[in-house]
């Protein structure tokens, strides 16, 4: 995975801060390796600049932009750049295990130099996420573009005035002065894009639009830029359209094939759906159909669970492994308070247990204040006496004294603060599960206990946000945390499962909010994407406290790169609740509509800003129900095969899914109701979002630094 930046600009460069900024941010994406080309293109006075970050996730390193060298039929050499941060599990491109994807893929593109088709059937063959740059050097293109999910982030600037540039890139900048609201947008993931560079004043602009996936209207934009649209060559869509059948009186009927007179309706009947392209990890599909008195649910929920295994098992294999010397418990130490000026900054929380990397800014650490952290028994001490937090022990020493202000300060020559714990322990586990105890979480977490081979340890990572009317002891205790430990209980007692607890107090939300989630969800800005934006953020850091069963809990940092995250499961299945009010209100042929509607906006809705959210912590987010070969498979059933909506809630909605987590031995995940992560977290609480002060849809100004 890299972060990507390129930017064609004139004689006048690139603005300063937004460099500077930008390569913060992709640094925190990719560090394991930062390169930069610079190319003088199109003319004397337009140049080119590739930024390429690098987080290792398969075969040797490759730092980015990769250079790509061709030679033509006419024995002309060129070098083209490229920049690619995705994943090819398979389709047309063929991986072998050990080698980086970036490579194999330039090889492809290097054999279709001078065609754009077979550019064009290269890029379509790809199963995986993605987002990449190519600088095409014989032809003096720009290519970029996203895959039809859009499940890897890339953001543009478009030139609004003739000395304007024009940047793409995996993460922007939020500036009231230099970077506003609409500096950067989310590129369209409707298609591949070709910026001819032929001079400043003189780009035009091509679009090759994925089939029947047409989201946005590119000459809309408001640019310099001229434009153009080709629909002769067009990226072909990897699944086949939904299944539109519906039942006119009983939901097994719409799994009824169309059966010719004499045939034996007793018997099921088999209609086989092509894939293109197929991937090679992926067991071929069958639609099994049925008459309408034997609708077998467990049929269907099997070849589910198969091809969601196929899916989770090729994103695991590729998760590389935990170095050994991150690994394992780190020695006990303790910050001894004794002066005024030590005192001070532990009272105003500018003290830190633990210190950050050399290369981290000091918001970035990943590790609470001694403000906001709420201690274990013994972990705090002041003159021998445990606490839990140093607001208690300010309350204890203000009682001692005429006014708070004199407390602690005066008293800091007199008395020892003591925090005794242990440092940190980063994990061992190279796979992690974003993890509510929800039925869709619990299915990933059981598919990956399947994959795994059995010593490996798997982290779950819960978030929860401060409950400020609730006790100390209970401030955490929302209705994700809970089903976590729930549903824990029904997985594979012999697997390794670190159940990892990550707790955000309101201050801390407050100023990761400021410094870093505001830019990770920019260019979007409302109410609904501030509160999963930070949920999110919060719990891809997989900073928090270690369960056990038998020890109090232990600081725990997750250091697995690969991300399991249950999106667009809801979204197929019939999960948001919207699903059944269109159910109640327009029946079968109403709810096949909003899923169909669902599909095509995956892209323009949130999984660029998820994308954003998580590699901000140097992981990269998997999400297996969006896997070329799960989506293509719930697209050739029908509405009613996925989902029983006459049946209540934490029964109907998924069905299919919860049948699944049936097979798997998750019976209790497998009846819980829909829970959206920013309620089920009670981020959406934090935010005042849940008692409907709110709209989802409406702008925020917490997201909008300076503002808050």
């Amino acid at each position: 995975m890299c972060g990507i930046f390129a930017c064609l600009f004139c004689e006048g460069g690139i603005n300063a801060q937004l460099k500077e900024e930008i390569l913060w941010k992709l640094k925190r994406r990719g560090p394991d390796a930062i390169k930069e080309v610079t190319l003088k293109v199109g003319g004397p006075s337009l140049h080119l600049n590739l930024i390429g970050s690098l987080l290792r996730m398969r075969g040797d390193p490759t730092p980015q932009p990769h250079q790509v060298e061709v030679t033509s039929a006419t024995g002309t050499h060129h070098t083209n750049h490229l920049l690619w941060n995705g994943n090819i599990f398979g389709g047309g491109i063929k991986i072998p295990r050990g080698c980086n994807d970036t490579v194999i893929l330039g090889q492809e593109l290097a054999a279709q130099e001078g065609t754009v088709a077979g550019l064009l059937a290269t890029l379509s063959s790809i199963c995986g996420p993605w987002a990449l740059v190519y600088w095409q050097e014989s032809t003096q293109s720009l290519w970029f573009g996203r895959d039809v999910f859009g499940r890897r982030s890339l953001l543009w600037h478009t030139p609004s005035k003739d000395d304007d540039l024009f940047a793409l890139c995996s993460v922007g900048h939020y500036s009231e002065q230099d970077m506003p609201l609409g500096y950067w947008m989310e590129i369209p993931a409707n298609g591949i894009y070709q910026l001819k560079c032929r001079g400043p004043l003189e780009r035009g602009d091509e679009l090759f639009q994925t089939e029947s996936i047409i989201q946005d209207d590119f000459s809309a934009l408001n640019t310099t830029l001229s434009t153009s649209v080709s629909l002769v060559k067009c990226l072909q869509v990897p699944f086949p359209p939904l299944n539109k059948h519906t039942p006119t009186t009983n939901p097994t009927e719409c799994c009824k094939t169309e059966i010719a007179d004499g045939d034996n309706v007793s018997k099921a009947t088999t209609v086989e759906t092509p894939i293109l392209p197929l991937c090679d990890v992926s067991p071929p599909v069958t639609v099994h159909t049925y008459p309408l008195s034997a609708l077998d649910w467990s049929v269907l929920s099997q070849q589910l669970l198969d091809v969601l295994q196929a899916a989770v098992q090729v994103r695991v294999d590729h998760a590389p492994e935990v170095p050994s010397n991150t690994s394992g418990p780190s020695t006990d130490h303790s910050i001894t308070v004794s002066s005024a000026k030590e005192q001070s900054e532990l009272s105003s929380g500018s003290a830190t247990v633990v210190d950050c990397k050399d290369n981290e800014a000091p918001s970035s650490c990943g590790v609470q204040s001694l403000d906001s952290k709420h201690f274990t028994k013994d972990e705090l001490k002041v003159q021998g006496e445990s606490f839990t937090s140093l607001d208690e022990v300010r309350r204890k020493e203000s009682g001692k004294h005429n006014s708070p202000e004199d407390s602690l300060q005066d008293k800091a020559a007199h008395f020892e603060v003591r925090v005794e714990r242990s440092v940190v322990r980063e994990g061992r586990a190279k796979v992690a599960v974003l993890y509510s105890g929800g039925v869709d979480s619990t299915v990933l977490a059981a598919l990956a206990d399947r994959c795994l081979p059995k010593g490996e340890e798997i982290d779950l990572i819960n978030v929860a946000f401060e409950q400020k009317s609730a006790t100390v002891e209970k401030r955490f205790d929302v209705p994700d945390r809970v089903s976590a430990f729930e549903s824990l209980r029904e997985l594979n007692p012999e697997r390794a499962w670190n159940l990892v607890m990550v707790n955000g107090t309101l201050e801390e939300v407050n100023e990761m909010r400021r410094t870093q989630i505001s830019h990770m969800v920019y260019p979007l800005c409302t109410v609904l994407d501030d509160s999963i934006g930070c949920a999110l953020w919060f719990a891809a850091r997989g900073v928090g406290l270690l369960h056990s069963d038998h020890h109090p809990p232990a600081p725990y940092h997750s250091q697995a790169r690969t991300l399991l995250v249950g999106i667009g499961a809801d979204e197929q299945l019939a999960g948001y609740a919207r699903h059944r009010t269109k159910f109640n209100s327009s029946g079968w042929p109403g709810l096949t509509a909003e899923l169909e509607m669902e599909v095509k906006r995956l892209a323009r809705r949130n999984l660029g800003r998820d994308d954003r959210c998580v590699a901000d912590h140097e992981r990269e987010g998997q999400f297996p129900f969006l896997d070329e070969h799960v989506v293509t498979f719930l697209q050739t059933l029908p509405s009613c095969c996925k989902a029983d909506l006459s049946l209540p809630r934490g029964q109907g909605e998924k069905r299919l899914l919860r049948e699944v987590a049936h097979l798997l031995g998750c019976h209790g995940a497998g009846r819980l109701p829909k829970r959206a992560i920013q309620f089920g977290s009670r981020m959406a609480k934090m935010s005042g979002t849940s008692n409907n002060r709110e709209q989802g849809s409406s702008v925020t100004g917490r997201l909008l630094p300076g503002t808050h």
